[in-house]
């Protein structure tokens, strides 16, 4: 089982996006019981050399505005794997699809997005 941690980075979409703390609840428990299986739904971005983290990019539902996960959060998360205190998740953007948008829909929005991702491998690549 993973240990929950919620970046600045996850504190400050919450507050922008109006999250409530009922799904934030959902989130962390979602987040404790994730499997690292690719679906539909979560999407393997990027895996280190010698295994050291993963960074995924996960579709979870909305239960505030009854959005399941194809209309609902688009999230960041990583995961850095210690033998020693164990594994944690890190839950770090989170996005609603609606203002993401795809490369067909708002290319520079997926720009900004993949951008973002590239800039959160190379950070966790420097320290860990």
């Amino acid at each position: 089982m993973l240990s929950f941690n919620r970046t600045s980075e996850f504190d400050k979409c919450i507050g922008k996006l109006g999250i409530t703390e009922e799904v934030v609840g959902h989130i962390e428990s979602w987040a404790i019981s994730f499997n690292r299986v690719q679906s539909n739904k979560a999407k393997l971005y990027f895996r280190s050399p010698a295994n050291k983290f993963e960074i995924w990019a996960i579709r979870i539902p909305d239960p505030d505005s009854n959005a399941g996960s194809s209309s609902g959060f688009r999230m960041v998360c990583y995961i850095i794997f210690d033998e020693v205190e164990g594994d944690s998740i890190f839950v770090d953007k989170t996005e609603r699809r609606k203002n993401n948008g795809s490369r067909k829909e708002r290319p520079k929005d997926q720009a900004k997005y993949t951008a973002y991702l590239n800039r959160l491998k190379k950070e966790l690549l420097d320290t860990i």
